[in-house]
């Protein structure tokens, strides 16, 4: 078994916990320095799983790392995990709908780009089958475990100003795919499989050159 499929093998194994885990997450909706049962449940799933944790980092309580293993290479994790004022939302829901209005809530992921979702997905399904531009660029810059990388890829230029947002995808300026099509057009969010939902004209947005291809 090559490492990256055994690396698919253990989330696979452990798919149920650890949605658990990040829904439970998503519920406590807990604010910056506040995240005390989110610090609680995290760091008793790693000890679990055999994690070194370190709690109360720099003097703050809901600050923690996790050490597995020794040796190279060394690979880190970052993860913020504070709910952000006004942002309470009920999980699994494209649109707006707070769970308690003008409470905390989880705003950030990288399944969203300049303030709207471009791709939706279980873990699996994006690893496997990544579809928007930019779920691909991200997934082009991690470290691979199973080939030698001199250079990490980046995703070249920047984010649009919020208050100068492009006419159509708002990846349009930054997208290696991008054609005069969709720097006009705003893509619709649509469902490719079941539960896998993408925001591209290129992967069967309304209108765009996945349904011209068909």
């Amino acid at each position: 078994m090559d490492r990256k499929t055994f690396v698919e093998q253990c989330i696979d194994e452990r798919q149920q916990e650890l949605t658990h885990i990040s829904e439970l997450v998503w519920e406590y909706a807990e604010g910056g320095y506040q995240e005390h049962q989110s610090v609680e449940l995290l760091c008793g799933a790693l000890e679990k799983e055999g994690f070194t944790v370190t709690q109360n980092l720099t003097n703050i309580p809901t600050a923690f790392k996790g050490v597995w293993g020794a040796g190279k290479p060394v690979i880190g994790i970052l993860g913020e995990y504070d709910a952000l004022p006004g942002l309470s939302q009920q999980a699994g829901c494209t649109t707006k709908a707070p769970r308690e209005e003008g409470a905390r809530g989880h705003g950030c992921g990288h399944n969203m780009y300049a303030g709207e979702v471009v791709e939706y997905g279980s873990a699996a399904m994006i690893f496997k089958n990544p579809l928007h531009p930019y779920t691909q660029g991200l997934l082009n810059s991690l470290p691979r475990v199973d080939r030698d990388m001199q250079r990490l890829t980046s995703i070249t230029g920047t984010v649009p100003s919020l208050s100068e947002m492009p006419a159509g995808c708002r990846f349009s300026n930054r997208c290696g795919q991008c054609s005069g099509q969709c720097t006009q057009q705003k893509p619709q969010l649509v469902e490719v499989e079941p539960g896998h939902q993408v925001r591209c004209l290129l992967c069967g947005a309304p209108g765009g050159r996945g349904e011209e291809a068909e």
